[in-house]
């Protein structure tokens, strides 16, 4: 094996397939009818949707391009195409098949302009920074406009908003089932960024 080539291939072509499974990743590798004494494969790596938006906080198609080769990446780091050993049971010690390596190899390369090298954890910490930062705005802007309403002048603001917290707090205590239940909601909300 020499090269790989993208090619749009009629699926009545395929006589053989693996697939695998893994932690949101799936792994197709088929090999197409042999052509002039060649291989020609067809291999997929997919992500589901679930992994895409929770793991990886993609939800758009620039964020999808920007982070692609990222995905791969993970994808076959977590994922591999092995040569069965029937002497050996297990797994972990098979060879991985050469199209395996090929591809791995293939797509450091050819992904490196599609890769940010961060992961997802990163990403996600970025994700929930920059949310408390907006939900911190919010508060302060609901608090001036209550200050405002209220009549409140400049000079009072600080104490103005310290007795908003402790507005809230008595709301709190007032109803505490319904507070526990609001806060479940909203960490269930935010679960894959928290």
């Amino acid at each position: 094996m020499t090269n790989i080539q993208f090619a749009k291939i009629s699926p009545k072509l395929f006589r053989k397939t693996r697939i695998r499974s893994l932690q949101g990743f799936q792994f197709h590798a088929k090999l197409i009818e042999e052509m002039n004494g060649s291989r020609v494969w067809r291999v997929e790596v997919r992500a589901g949707k679930d992994l895409l938006k929770d793991r990886w906080q993609i939800r758009k198609w620039p964020q999808f391009d920007a982070m692609f080769g990222d995905v791969i990446a993970e994808a076959l780091k977590k994922i591999r195409y092995c040569e069965p050993d029937p002497d050996d049971g297990n797994r972990a010690r098979w060879q991985n098949h050469e199209i395996w390596d090929l591809i791995s190899g293939s797509s450091e390369n050819d992904l490196l302009e599609m890769r940010s090298y961060v992961d997802a954890t990163s990403v996600k910490h970025v994700h929930r920074t920059e949310q408390i930062r907006l939900i911190s705005a919010q508060l302060a802007g609901l608090g001036i406009t209550l200050a405002a309403l209220e009549d409140a002048q400049e000079s009072e603001l600080s104490d103005f908003m310290d007795s908003v917290g402790g507005r809230l707090a008595e709301n709190i205590k007032a109803d505490p089932e319904r507070a526990a239940n609001k806060l479940q909601e909203a960490k269930n909300r935010y679960r894959f960024i928290a």
